[in-house]
């Protein structure tokens, strides 16, 4: 059997403007298309993040040719670029909340604070296999209630608020989710705890942290977590922390007037000249010449 083409999925068929890169789209028991450019039963990708929520009954959802069960209370997001299509539409009842996060000015880099942002935005998604999948958040009954509310007010506010109403709601729709995500039951499996590492660092990253604390958030050994996290992220606990520092380093270097030696410290580098060295290893300038060409720029 020929193997199905994957039809690109374009933003300006979603979107209501560049400005809000926002969309929802309900999705009834159905055999057929319920709306203009519904793709949901033909293979697709698209160059924006959607977050999956289903309502009633259960289906598959296919995604990158690999056969996923979903049914009601399943919380999951497919990201860009990922062949998807479901099995099954007219048993099953669920909404699609489609967003570019690059092009909305929210401070999403926050949200990894939330180890259950972490999961269910950014790791579940990106090593997703049919082992990894159980990390999907389900809701019950009550928790599912409540995030549809959500998620309508969200289409309501894009119906004719103005942009900034659209992102709150957005806003509060990720913060549910994640925070659903962070009160399941402790399992101690790996992506859980690699969450709650990347959580600390994002949070306490101008702290003198090292793979020892790290490890001891996460109740393993120095060992297990250096191994495991290079596994799942391609780096080390080290690397991925100093990766954090340097991101908020940026943002002071061109936000703020504060000498370059006092970034260095609230990010967690005492040494200015090895913070120096870092900055320059990554972004190919050195602090003060950043700031200047960023401001000029």
């Amino acid at each position: 059997m020929e193997k199905e083409k994957a039809v690109c999925a374009k933003k300006e068929f979603f979107f209501r403007s560049a400005a809000c890169p926002v969309a929802v789209r309900f999705v009834a028991p159905s055999a057929v298309a319920v709306h203009g450019h519904d793709l949901t039963d033909k293979m697709h990708f698209h160059d924006f993040a959607e977050l999956v929520m289903i309502l009633e009954g259960e289906a598959l959802q296919i995604i990158n040719e690999v056969a996923y069960p979903v049914s009601a209370g399943d919380v999951f997001v497919i990201q860009g670029q990922t062949t998807h299509s479901f099995v099954g539409r007219g048993s099953v009842s669920m909404v699609n909340i489609m967003f570019a996060k690059e092009h909305i000015p929210l401070p999403f880099d926050r949200m990894r604070e939330l180890a259950g942002y972490n999961v269910l935005f950014e790791l579940e998604p990106s090593l997703r296999t049919p082992e990894n999948f159980r990390h999907r958040l389900h809701l019950g009954p009550a928790a599912l209630a409540q995030g549809e509310a959500l998620v309508r007010a969200l289409d309501q506010a894009l119906g004719e608020a103005p942009d900034v109403l659209v992102f709150f709601q957005l806003w509060s729709l990720i913060l549910f989710l994640s925070r659903q995500s962070e009160t399941r039951p402790a399992s101690g499996e790996l992506m859980e705890y690699i969450a709650k590492v990347i959580s600390l660092m994002e949070r306490k990253f101008s702290r003198n942290l090292s793979l020892g604390d790290l490890a001891r958030s996460a109740a393993v050994s120095p060992n297990t977590l250096l191994r495991n996290f290079q596994k799942v992220t391609g780096k080390t606990p080290m690397e991925a922390l100093c990766q954090i520092r340097l991101s908020h380093a940026e943002k002071l270097l061109l936000t703020t007037d504060l000498p370059v030696g006092t970034i260095s410290v609230r990010c967690g580098f005492p040494d200015s000249n090895y913070f120096s060295r870092k900055f320059r290893s990554r972004y190919q300038l050195p602090p003060r010449e950043f700031r200047r060409r960023g401001r000029i720029w």
